[in-house]
């Protein structure tokens, strides 16, 4: 069920941060709605300008936990 599927955002973060260089949103911030895994892959979903809920790939959010190997 979504709801034992959901994640919390980190931080109890309520604006979601478009961080991917290659989509036209980057850098765009939207109103985080929920994470949860789909097909075994951590999406993030939000509200976009015409209030529809959105969901794309949490790593490509700040919502994301930031990727050790990037860190090191």
């Amino acid at each position: 069920s979504q709801a034992t599927n959901a994640l919390r955002a980190k931080d109890g973060a309520s604006v979601l941060r478009i961080t991917h260089p290659f989509p036209p949103l980057f850098g765009r911030e939207y109103e985080f709605a929920y994470c949860r895994l789909n097909w075994g892959e951590e999406r993030a979903y939000y509200r976009d300008e015409q209030g529809e809920l959105v969901g794309i790939p949490a790593s490509w959010t700040s919502i994301a936990a930031p990727d050790p190997v990037v860190e090191l």
